[in-house]
């Protein structure tokens, strides 16, 4: 989340302090009257339907294996046979229809049905080993699962804010599954035939769940849902596709969460009712903000990514071809605001879909999956004078994709070229704790800290070549992280600005169980400052700029000679890059209307690893140039378009001869060849609208 800790706490602290100063602003000034006027307040009574789109995750825990016989007759499971937590991820959307009785002025009861089409899929390379036909290696195996769609019927049970519906719901729910177990021949093993055991089955388990509902019009609404279901232990029977008569078992306990963002319409429901709001206590407002955009970015270059890559065979050579790729991001987000006199409740929901593919001289990748999702929510407390106490609470919800199979591994990109790079993570959360200190109604200060404990994951085992045997899937334990930012903000009718700088220590991450890395301490400062020029249609110059440094990593010394250390020692020198970027945007308005240009430029001046998103990537420059625009033919929708040129430059990366590096932690020459001069150029183009409600 772009890792979530960042990405989340950093938005949490943006919309904190950039509000700061409007707060005040926008208590209302309160009137003396001379009764409390009767209006209309929302009526959740009414039958619906609707929409939803979202991500879901969950375990799979598979064991008590029998059976499952290869061509020769002896079992693939052998020793303590068959026991993993496989996870699956992955996107769902579909459909719901329910309805609502609201009683006692603010009490909601009612049930709902929904049913997903969904793409929750989880992949694992195993381990299996002995075998007679090959006492001394191992047989890789490929764990395949899927769940294609989910559905419920539940109860609800909630409470109405006016326009905002709280609930909660359960009942029971079904599962649609699929398992695939496949085995190849590997290379140099004679007289055996590959297998291909899959199942599919349908369940019936139980859920509970809890969302909010918020009223658009008196005929549409718009929600966000968390769910749970549980579908238990059971067995299930799988078939050999080559040899029906080959069959096996194993017990699966299935676990599924899901988050949902919804639109619902109301066929029906009751009339508004009239009622009389007292004058105090002051009302809570709410008001509901949706954003979604199409990203579309394409490149070439003169060679794949990683730039690096080596072929392997009978001899390992450098994958020298050029390289091409194209990624399709969607990212979706909801924001619910709530504000009375004294309190701001801000709750943050987003989630997104890519498709990623990636070609290069004898490498090829390809992703289709969700993204992770991330939630947030903030409550600031504005009764005292001066200072504006806040705390957050954010999630990553591990719906991307952590593993990837062999075919798509290499649609990973560089992240200095696409906005998503890596697909997904594990479950993370993050406290957050600060202030707002509004100095005067044009400037104000924000200050906080916050800690991100990252949840471990699984990635895609690694084949040695050439033999290509398998090790277990690799565990990925990262660091947690601690962060303090401090931030002023600045806003008058003609210049705004915002300067952040940020301190984040990490502490060490474990591969299988391995202390692997010790990252720096990273320092960030970034702003952002904004001009509305005073003539007509002339509009709005922005400057977007930030600075990062991290000192040196703690790392594994791969020594394995009697003496060597064996826990993290410090870098001999920094492998971690200084980045720079800076950007600017010019708006020409015409009334509902703006368009302008904008470029950009970022300088990586090393070699880097990002312990964020677990890549090393390579040092470069990157232009870009295009135009943007926007339309707002209202206050309540927007839409926005933006096409850009790109253009980036790798220097040449120097092997030593022959075709040798020396390493500092190796304390000797290892494989590696001279990576020539890269150039890449790309289109990037974004549309997307954002409604305000």
């Amino acid at each position: 989340m772009q890792r979530v800790p960042a990405i989340v706490i950093a938005f949490a602290l943006m919309s904190a302090s950039a509000s700061g100063p409007a707060w005040s602003a926008d208590i209302p000034i309160k009137a003396p009257v001379l009764a409390p006027p009767a209006v209309a307040t929302t009526s959740w009574t009414g039958c619906y339907i609707g929409a939803h789109v979202g991500g879901g995750w969950g375990g799979r825990e598979l064991s008590a294996a029998t059976g499952f016989p290869w061509t020769d007759g002896s079992p693939l499971f052998t020793g303590t046979g068959l026991s993993i937590d496989q996870w699956a991820t992955g996107m769902l959307g579909g459909g719901q229809a329910g309805c609502n009785y609201q009683f006692a002025s603010n009490w909601v009861v009612g049930f709902k049905g929904d049913i997903s089409a969904a793409d929750l899929v989880g992949n694992r390379t195993l381990a299996l080993a002995p075998f007679a036909a090959d006492p001394t290696g191992v047989i890789p195996a490929n764990l395949h699962i899927k769940t294609d769609w989910v559905a419920s019927a539940t109860a609800l049970f909630g409470y109405s804010f006016d326009r905002l519906l709280v609930y909660g719901k359960g009942g029971v729910a079904w599962a649609h599954n699929f398992y695939q177990f496949a085995l190849s021949v590997p290379e140099g093993v004679a007289g055996f035939g590959p297998v291909n055991f899959t199942a599919s089955e349908t369940r019936t388990g139980w859920t509970v769940g809890a969302g909010l509902e918020y009223s658009i019009t008196k005929n549409l609404s718009s929600t966000f849902e968390y769910d749970y279901y549980d579908f238990g232990s059971r067995v299930v029977q799988f078939v050999d596709q080559f040899a029906p008569g080959s069959t096996g078992s194993l017990e699966s306990k299935q676990r599924i969460h899901a988050i949902k963002f919804g639109l619902n319409y109301y066929l029906w429901n009751a009339p508004a009712a009239l009622g009389v709001v007292a004058p105090a206590p002051p009302p809570m407002s709410w008001n509901a903000t949706f954003n979604s955009e199409v990203r579309y970015f394409s490149w070439h270059s003169n060679r794949g990514v990683p730039t690096n890559a080596l072929a392997t065979g009978e001899f390992t050579r450098p994958v020298t071809g050029p390289g091409r790729g194209t990624e399709v991001y969607v990212p979706y987000a909801t924001q619910l605001v709530g504000q009375s006199d004294s309190l701001k409740f801000e709750m943050l929901a987003r989630g997104g879909w890519v498709r990623a593919r990636q070609s290069t001289g004898g490498l090829t990748g390809e992703i289709a999956t969700a993204t992770d999702s991330q939630m947030n929510g903030t409550v600031t407390y504005l009764g005292f004078n001066g200072i504006q106490p806040f705390a957050s609470l954010d999630f990553n919800l591990p719906t991307g994709r952590s593993a990837l199979t062999p075919a798509q591994v290499f649609a990973r990109m560089d992240p200095d070229l696409v906005d998503i790079a890596s697909f997904g993570e594990g479950f993370n959360y993050g406290p957050t704790v600060g202030f707002n200190v509004p100095i005067t109604s044009s400037l104000v200060v924000t200050a906080s800290v916050g800690y991100t404990d990252r949840g471990q994951f699984d990635a895609e085992a690694p084949l040695t070549p050439p033999t290509h045997a398998s090790v277990a899937a690799t565990r990925i334990n990262p660091g947690n992280d601690t962060t303090g930012t401090v931030s002023v903000g600045y806003a008058t009718d003609a210049w705004s600005g915002k300067l952040i700088g940020t301190i984040s220590q990490g502490t060490a991450t474990t591969v299988n169980g391995a202390q692997f890395i010790r990252p720096g301490r990273r320092y960030l400062v970034s702003g952002s400052f904004g001009y509305n020029w005073p003539q007509p249609h002339i509009g709005t110059t922005t400057v977007n700029a930030s600075a990062s440094h991290s000192n040196r990593n703690d790392v594994t010394f791969q020594c394995l000679l009697p003496g060597c250390p064996t826990d993290l020692v410090g870098e001999p020198f920094n492998t971690n890059s200084n980045i720079f970027r800076v950007s600017v945007d010019h708006r020409f308005r015409w009334d509902n209307f703006t368009l302008g240009p904008t470029g950009s430029y970022l300088h990586r001046d090393e070699n880097g690893y990002v312990p964020t998103t677990l890549q090393f990537v390579p040092a470069k420059d990157r232009w870009s140039a295009g135009l943007l625009a926007q339309y707002a033919p209202n206050n309540i929708v927007s839409f926005n378009a933006r096409l850009e040129r790109v253009w980036t430059h790798e220097n040449t990366a120097p092997s030593l001869t022959p075709n040798s590096m020396f390493s500092v932690l190796a304390n000797s020459p290892v494989t590696a060849f001279t990576v020539p001069v890269v150039s890449s150029t790309g289109w990037q183009f974004v549309f997307g609208l954002t409604a305000s409600l």
